[in-house]
Parts: C-alpha cells; structure tokens; sequence
C-alpha cells in the first residue's frame, strides 16, 4: 500500500489530518473532474465539499486498499455527487419552465 493509498483510506475512516492533507493537494484536481461530469462550476464545488463534509460525517463507503487505487476512488465518489448535482440542477430548470408556461384562458361560461 503507497503513502498515498494509506491517507486515503484514513481519511475514509474520518481522519481530520489526513482529509486536511488530501484537501489541500488534491481539492482543485477533484473540482475540474466534477466540472467535466456536471458542467457547471458552482455544482462542481458542491460536490467536492460534500465529499470533504462526507469523509468527515464518514457517511461514505470506505475505500477498499486492496485495489490500491486511492485516486479513483476519490475521483468517482466526486464524479456521482456531481452526477447528482447535475440531474438536480436539470430537475429545478424543468419545474421552473413548467411554473412559467403561459396557461390557457379559462373557458367563459355563457
């Protein structure tokens, strides 16, 4: 197991310094690969700081260090939050053109 895979894997389990550490070198990297999966700057952050609040709540599955691959672990939990985000941002556009469609008159009794 790298140094790398062992920081991983204690931040999974809520290690506040190792999400530090992997907070600081690796949050830009994690937020241009969330911008390529929902395609909006704004959900792209979210996601990676629900993925920072998710290891420290350690709401997420652990990382497996077997596999030995850290980095993609990190890079698709960010990838399905920002799926997420991206699905909800279509969610809310859709609702919000419904509310604004012109409505027909209502029929006049005679």
């Amino acid at each position: 197991m790298t140094p790398f895979d062992r920081t991983v894997l204690a931040a999974s389990f809520g290690d506040r310094n190792a999400i530090d550490a992997l907070a600081r070198s690796h949050h830009r990297e994690l937020v241009a690969h969330a911008l390529r999966a929902c395609e909006n700057q704004h959900d792209a952050e979210d996601a990676v700081q629900e993925f920072w609040l998710a290891l420290l709540e350690k709401r997420l599955t652990r990382f497996p260090p077997e596999t030995g691959r850290a980095g993609e672990w990190m890079r698709g939990v960010v990838e399905c939050l920002a799926l997420g985000q991206r699905i909800e941002r279509w969610y809310a556009m859709r609702w919000h053109e419904e509310d604004e469609r012109p409505t027909a008159p209502a029929k006049k009794e005679v």
